[in-house]
């Protein structure tokens, strides 16, 4: 892949959000290179520090991959390289291993370092190489927002009080094929976040959503405790108010997930839904 002199440590974000690239410091001895990478490719990130020739490397693997792949199976094939395994709960998780030193080097999608370019904690990161799935392919995911015709929508301000279809997320696949940053991505850049003291993470979110649209439906897990996500649906009706069921709103809800949120818009009760843009192209041509 194409490389470039690393410069000055800064990361710099392009507000169409078309690409992103991050530098880093140069940290080791000779010249420090980083990859330029794109919203859609899929990234090798090694934790910019010396390290001896005759060194084990530390490589961060998720206990299960969407290729079906087992940690047991990746690691079992390093034996005789040097490099060993360390499991980490999810892709951020291995971020911070490679930041703290816990770990070398792990595989990320992009997504990830969208996030880790926000977060000041995640630093002396070194992206070395980007990694496409297929040559035809220019992205590995679009997202947009499918707006109503007669919602009068033309910018982001004209969001405020509208009924929103959201797909939800399931934390607990990991072929969902929809992971939270997706989710997180639209929500901080629409719904001004709230940071209210003595309110906890998930409950800031859904309450950020609720004061900025209108009745809803986002159905299925908002907080991994089930008290506590039962709560929270309880306090923020409106955002369940959409759904099919509006009491349980749930992940077997009919206006849940990618496609659920999209009928959600098509059967007019949402004035916007968030999709993935193969989805929406789908959908719209049936």
């Amino acid at each position: 892949p194409r490389t470039e002199s690393a410069l000055r440590s800064r990361r710099q974000v392009d507000p169409n959000l078309t690409s992103e690239r991050l530098y880093t410091n140069q940290s080791t001895s000779g010249s420090a290179v980083v990859s330029m990478w794109y919203c859609w490719v899929t990234v090798l990130a090694v934790l910019a520090s010396a390290t001896s020739s005759s060194a084990i490397y530390t490589l961060c693997v998720l206990p299960k991959t969407p290729s079906y792949y087992s940690a047991a199976q990746i690691c079992e094939k390093l034996d005789t390289t040097p490099f060993r395994c360390i499991i980490g709960v999810d892709r951020l998780d291995c971020m911070k291993k490679v930041s703290l030193n816990e770990a070398d080097f792990a595989v990320f999608e992009a997504e990830d370092l969208l996030i880790s370019a926000d977060d000041v904690h995640l630093t002396d990161v070194l992206i070395t190489h980007r990694i496409h799935a297929s040559e035809q392919k220019k992205w590995e995911y679009g997202v947009v927002a499918v707006v109503s015709n007669k919602a009068n929508i033309s910018q982001l301000s004209d969001l405020k009080g509208k009924r929103l279809c959201h797909p939800g997320n399931n934390p607990f696949s990991a072929n969902y094929d929809w992971s939270e940053v997706f989710s997180l991505y639209f929500e901080n850049r629409v719904a001004p976040q709230l940071c209210d003291k003595g309110v906890s993470v998930e409950e800031n979110r859904i309450k950020a959503l609720a004061e900025f649209f209108g009745e809803s439906c986002k159905a299925g897990v908002w907080a991994a405790d089930p008290e506590i996500d039962a709560q929270l649906k309880s306090r923020y009706k409106s955002m369940c108010g959409l759904c099919d069921v509006p009491s349980v709103c749930s992940q077997r809800d009919k206006y849940w997930g990618r496609q659920g949120a999209l009928y959600c818009l098509s059967d007019c009760l949402g004035d916007i839904a968030w999709s993935m843009l193969k989805d929406a192209k789908l959908h719209f041509s049936q």
